[in-house]
């Protein structure tokens, strides 16, 4: 199945996907929050025992993802090649 840039573009218009990318900003905006919230009035030499480094990555991994998905253009997913695998 082949989609066409003019028919992706009228997708993202669409108020679902509208929606969907407000919630994704959401997303991403919340996980920076909370680390920032978690990070920010802890003194620097209590921050590794109450960060966790797989929590920190956790967050912004979550963030990078829906940031992506926020940001998210033709060439992402239906650029020219002979694989799926973006190169």
């Amino acid at each position: 199945m082949s989609i066409e840039s003019e028919e992706f573009e009228q997708w993202l218009e669409h108020p679902f996907t509208r929606a969907l990318m407000v919630k994704a900003q959401r997303i991403q905006d919340a996980c920076k929050d909370s680390w920032e919230g978690q990070s920010w009035g802890a003194p620097i030499n209590e921050l590794p025992a109450r960060l966790p480094l797989e929590q920190l990555a956790y967050l912004r991994g979550k963030s990078d993802a829906f940031k992506s998905l926020a940001a998210l253009k033709y060439r992402d997913l239906f650029k020219e090649s002979t694989n799926d695998d973006g190169k």
